[in-house]
Order: C-alpha cells, then sequence, then structure tokens
C-alpha cells in the first residue's frame, strides 16, 4: 500500500507540473506499440534468476502542451518464457506504466525522455516460478525517437522496468525487472510531436532574425 501511494503522489505530482506551466495549448495523440522484451524472474525454492524472453504489444495515449512536457498512459500485455534444458517455463501479465513526458525537437524529428511508474498484474505463471505476489509496482524510464509524418508519428523505444516489490514473500528480497526494445505509431488529433518541431523552427528562425 506504501509503495501505491508513493506512485499515486508520483504521478500526481507530473500532473501538477504539466498543467499548471502550461500556457492552456495541448495535443493529443493515440497510439499503438510492439517491442521485444528481456525480463529477469526467478524459478525454483532458492528464487533463482533466469532470463525470460517475448513479445510486448500495447495502445497509448499522449497529451503534449506547447513547452514539450506532457503525459504518457499506457497499457501493455506481454507474454513470456523460458526454456531449461528439461522443461519450459512461461508467464504473462497486463503492464500499465504512468510516465511524465519530455520532449526535444530535432528538425522534424522528436527526442522524448519518459519517467514514471507502474503497475505490473501478472495473469498467469508456472508453479514453479516465485510470484507469490501478483500485483506489483514499480519505476520505468526510457527515451523514443519520433518520425513525424503528417498527424502521423512513427517511432523507435526502449525502456527500463524496476520493480519496488519483491516477488516473494518468504525466500528473500527478489525484484524482477526488465528492459523493452520496440518500435510503434502514434495518431494525433493535431499533429503533437510534428507541431512542436515546427514551433521550435519558428523560435529559431525568430532569434536569428532579430540578430
Amino acid at each position: 500500500m506504501k509503495n501505491l501511494f508513493l506512485i499515486i503522489c508520483f504521478f500526481g505530482l507530473g500532473v501538477v507540473n504539466v498543467f499548471s506551466q502550461s500556457n492552456g495549448e495541448f495535443r493529443s495523440g493515440f497510439g499503438v506499440r510492439s517491442a521485444v522484451n528481456a525480463n529477469y524472474s526467478f524459478l525454483g525454492d532458492e528464487g533463482e534468476e533466469q532470463l525470460f524472453m517475448g513479445p510486448l504489444i500495447g495502445a497509448k495515449y499522449i497529451l503534449v502542451d506547447d513547452k514539450n512536457k506532457g503525459l504518457m498512459v499506457e497499457v501493455n500485455y506481454s507474454k513470456l518464457s523460458y526454456s531449461s534444458e528439461t522443461t519450459d517455463y512461461s508467464f504473462d501479465y497486463i503492464h500499465t506504466p504512468f510516465f511524465s513526458r519530455f520532449s526535444f525537437p530535432i528538425g522534424s524529428t522528436i527526442l522524448s525522455l519518459n519517467l514514471g511508474s507502474y503497475l505490473q498484474i501478472i495473469l498467469d505463471h508456472d508453479a514453479e516460478m516465485v510470484y507469490d505476489q501478483t500485483n506489483l509496482f514499480g519505476l520505468s524510464g526510457g527515451i523514443d525517437f519520433g518520425f513525424s509524418l503528417g498527424r502521423v508519428v512513427m517511432f523507435l523505444e526502449g525502456r527500463y522496468n524496476y520493480n519496488l516489490q519483491s516477488n516473494s514473500e518468504t525466500i528473500g528480497d527478489l525484484r524482477s525487472n526488465w528492459f523493452e526494445a520496440g518500435l510503434g505509431i502514434t495518431l494525433g488529433n493535431k499533429e503533437p510531436d510534428r507541431g512542436l518541431c515546427r514551433k521550435g523552427n519558428r523560435r529559431k528562425k525568430q532569434l536569428s532574425n532579430s540578430r
């Protein structure tokens, strides 16, 4: 419960920061994403760490203001597996990150930094896996690089996730962590990312003219 409270406060501070410093001009967009997921989880009575691999698919909503700051919310699904010499293991989960988003226009492209928290809900897992808790909270961070094509933005991204709670209640402090590398596409109602890029270019032109 303490971790949940901290995550809610962390996300709430991000919301307050974005809306309090904005001039009231917001652009939003919906998108889909797909990634390769490399997850370190635990097996057996000793909690042996193993690398699980698999795909991730998800959907996202982005809200960006006129100062290149915003929020991003996602709902993702991933199914991962690990094969030993004798047995195959697998588990799947839903992952719901909440990010503060900081974007930096570079010409017709944009680089974004995403920092936030998440809830991981374990749906199913093999009995040998250490998942005494199935609702886990954690912190997440990453970057994405977008290419604007009108209202459509295609992006490449990388991300790291770290659980704040232990998977085990008896063995010890076993915390899963994982990496994601993928790509996706976002459709904005007002060309959110490209509009920010154009605004950045206009500011450069104004500065050069003033000189």
